[in-house]
């Protein structure tokens, strides 16, 4: 997941639109916008801000992995359901 998707997302997740995060950035909401388009990326102080914001650090926003309490949690709880399955020797 790129850095413009997870913005995105943590966005929609929190019920927030552009211009109300744009306005705890200190950001116009053109800035936002652009950021979740992937046509621009958002500077080291608005990186700072946006983790705070939104409560992730700055290397989970900007890896190439999923966020936690996104889609990887979600894989790793049925992979571990598919694990206790199997260990009971029930069909998968």
């Amino acid at each position: 997941m790129e850095l413009h998707e997870k913005l995105q997302a943590l966005r929609r997740q929190r019920g927030c639109t552009q211009e109300e995060l744009s306005r705890r950035l200190y950001v116009s909401r053109t800035a936002v916008s652009k950021w979740e388009s992937g046509r621009g990326i958002p500077g080291i102080d608005s990186l700072k801000a946006i983790s705070q914001v939104f409560g992730v650090s700055i290397d989970s926003l900007l890896s190439g992995e999923e966020l936690l309490g996104g889609l990887l949690l979600g894989f790793a709880l049925v992979a571990l359901y598919l694990a206790a399955l199997r260990a009971l020797r029930l069909p998968v």
